[in-house]
């Protein structure tokens, strides 16, 4: 998993559950347990109204958003990025990509929630077209963790989101598995992987977690476990110097 003394980056597991209609004061005793499991105390915590998008919202201050269930909600999107250390970023997945960008050199952060939508999208290309726009990154120093998600196996789609993906990329017939005559398989992380390196990433800089949400018990899952489905949380922190 990516991280270094200037990071910090934690997955959840169960019985952790980051859903939005679980009630505010769990999710905020959950926080606080982190918090402490971790040894960290941020100064604000961000996270968003996820809505399957492209959209990044950068962070410049602890003031921006609202208050939301536990903490701020930086607005509607599935991005955040910053340079503000001390503060925690939280992404909300159960089956989607979790995608964490770090640059050490500018000592930036994007964490990005790329499910099939925004995977079509290519949002993680475009978070690290943001990081050099806004904070000047080079794709060079960029690292990245694709985070536990579903696997390839588990991941069926009909005709309709296969020509999406035939349509979007060079490369869909490596990551597209034909199941019968009316499914496919998708290989959701290697898409991403795959987005990364033609967004300039080097190879050698992206971690991929081999961990399947649909799979692995100690994971939520949308698919595996609808409609009473929890939600695992990516959380990511630029560390105080």
């Amino acid at each position: 998993m990516l991280s270094n003394e200037k990071l910090k980056l934690i997955f959840t597991e169960k019985p952790y559950n980051f859903r939005k209609d679980t009630s505010e004061v769990f999710i905020h005793e959950q926080i606080e347990k982190i918090k402490e499991e971790n040894s960290i105390e941020p100064d604000g915590v961000f996270y968003l109204n996820q809505i399957h998008s492209d959209k990044i919202r950068p962070i410049h201050s602890l003031v921006m958003g609202t208050p939301g269930e536990y903490g701020r909600v930086a607005g509607s999107g599935d991005g955040m990025i910053t340079n503000v250390p001390n503060i925690l970023l939280s992404i909300r997945i159960a089956d989607c990509c979790p995608v964490l960008l770090y640059d050490p050199v500018k000592n930036v952060q994007a964490a990005i929630h790329s499910g099939w939508r925004g995977t079509l999208l290519q949002i993680t290309k475009k978070a690290v077209e943001k990081m050099g726009d806004i904070y000047s990154s080079h794709p060079d120093n960029i690292q990245a963790f694709i985070g536990p998600s579903i696997g390839m196996e588990h991941f069926e789609v009909q005709e309709d989101v296969k020509k999406q993906w035939e349509e979007t990329f060079d490369f869909a017939q490596e990551v597209l598995e034909k199941k019968d005559e009316t499914h496919w398989n998708i290989n959701l992380k290697e898409t991403n992987r795959r987005i990364l390196l033609l967004a300039g990433l080097k190879e050698e800089n992206i971690t991929v977690s081999e961990r399947d949400t649909y799979g692995d018990k100690n994971l939520h899952s949308y698919r595996r476990d609808q409609p009473d489905y929890g939600l695992n949380s990516m959380l990511s922190m630029i560390l105080p110097s």
